[in-house]
């Protein structure tokens, strides 16, 4: 499989975009491990509003650490909670939502495709999905 690291190469062949439920589950799968993405020192942070369609979720990133364990509270909540899009309107996502991979105010395109279990460290494995 070919993926594409966010701020950088590519490396993928067939995709399965992940929803958020995916994430929850994966996360609760791996309560004690820390999440982060490939090839990156980004860990995921929560659900925003994606700014290239504020409609559709996106999950933020950081360089702060997290665990399975915060990272499925965080996102629970946000699934709770209305989202203010990036130019305003208040949006709610369901948890069979797709997401896109982007910080606060920016389109980026990635999406998670799948996970690496490496060292007690969930590396999520991200592809380009263009709007």
């Amino acid at each position: 499989m070919r993926y594409d690291i966010i701020g950088g190469d590519t490396k993928s062949e067939k995709v399965h975009f992940y929803r958020i439920f995916d994430l929850i589950e994966l996360a609760e799968n791996y309560k004690k491990h820390n999440f982060r993405f490939l090839e990156t020192d980004y860990s995921p942070k929560g659900i925003i509003s994606w700014r290239g369609s504020y409609d559709t979720p996106a999950i933020d990133y950081c360089t702060d650490k997290i665990s399975g364990k915060e990272l499925a509270k965080v996102l629970k909540k946000g699934l709770s909670i209305a989202h203010t899009g990036y130019k305003g309107g208040d949006y709610r996502y369901g948890d069979d939502e797709e997401f896109y991979v982007a910080s606060y105010g920016r389109s980026e395109e990635h999406k998670v495709v799948g996970y690496e279990n490496k060292d007690n460290e969930i590396i999520l494995l991200t592809r380009i999905d263009p709007y």
